[in-house]
């Protein structure tokens, strides 16, 4: 059967127009490609070794882009797809040409032009055809101007960290783990609050100070665990931040405290994971967070935080 006619039969929901140029084909010895570290991912051994030998029928084209020569050391061909085949045909004893496809960039392309248009090819062809890393994406769109990206690395570079090379320059940078996390802390709970994250940090820092890497989801947790804290007032609000600083890091390291709450929503339910314990520790009911406070923080319409409260049927 053709495959026009295999197509005949579905009913797809999707535009027939179409739009670009076709890249051009060639085949290169890969050699003297370069990289552009700045939105690439960086070369993995493991990866390579996972791959085998080299396989020229399985070999697939490798995408480039071809900068202008007035840009000098910074012109000729730049990979954005297919940097882990070039090094395995490097490696291997093969010294002949691959199949390439290429895309130039206009002549009067100025670096920044170049590096803008690359990292946006970069995250597509990483996004539709492999799973990318939540840091690839990131990386990417920094040089795309995405403001989520940018705010991000704002963000990283504030607290002093870094997470695979992205992020913080200072060498007493400190690693970030669960990045997935730090990624949503920065876009989703707080992209205009950057002082709740850093308060959020130092509370981690107070009382965790051991703590050489920093958990994205810990952090989350504590980010949301100290804007609770302000909203407590009186005796409960003295108990319970007693309980925060002096119990807490005794009985819970920030992986069993998040542990099993590995959901966009942990902050929430690690939150109230501290509430029981704080609740069982206290004696009488005067000094507990019972359902009727937690319903009149979390209420927005009384200008609480809906993100206190546990989704509804959830526990």
């Amino acid at each position: 059967m053709k495959i026009r006619d295999l197509l005949s039969k579905y009913a797809l929901s999707i535009p027939k127009t179409f739009s670009g140029e076709m890249l051009k084909v060639s085949e290169m010895h890969v050699d003297e490609f370069e990289i552009n570290e700045l939105y690439q991912r960086h070369i993995s051994p493991a990866y390579i070794r996972k791959g085998g030998p080299l396989n020229l029928t399985l070999l697939t084209p490798i995408v480039v882009c071809l900068r202008p020569d007035h840009l000098g050391e910074d012109s000729g061909y730049y990979v954005v797809d297919g940097q882990h085949r070039c090094w395995r045909v490097i490696h291997s004893d093969y010294t002949g040409k691959v199949p390439v496809q290429i895309y130039e960039h206009k002549q009067d392309a100025t670096l920044e032009d170049c590096v803008r248009i690359e990292a946006a090819l970069f995250l597509v062809l990483n996004t539709n055809q492999k799973k990318t890393s939540k840091i690839d994406e990131i990386r990417a769109g920094i040089y795309c101007d995405d403001p989520e990206a940018l705010h991000t690395l704002d963000m990283m570079e504030m607290l002093h960290l870094v997470c695979d090379n992205f992020g913080s320059s200072h060498d007493d940078a400190r690693e970030v783990s669960v990045f997935t996390h730090f990624y949503l802390m920065a876009t989703k709970d707080y992209p205009q609050q950057s002082a709740k994250i850093l308060a959020g940090y130092h509370l981690l820092n107070q009382l965790y100070p051991s703590e050489t890497v920093v958990k994205g989801d810990a952090l989350r947790a504590m980010c949301l665990l100290n804007e609770f804290m302000q909203v407590l007032s009186n005796g409960k609000q003295q108990r319970f931040t007693d309980f925060i600083y002096n119990v807490l890091p005794r009985v819970k390291t920030t992986r069993s405290l998040t542990k099993g709450r590995a959901t966009g929503q942990s902050p929430t339910f690690i939150l109230n994971d501290i509430i029981q314990m704080y609740n069982e520790s206290q004696e009488t009911e005067h000094y507990r967070i019972g359902e009727k406070l937690m319903d009149k923080l979390s209420n927005k319409n009384v200008g609480g935080n809906p993100r206190f409260a546990l989704p509804k049927g959830d526990s």
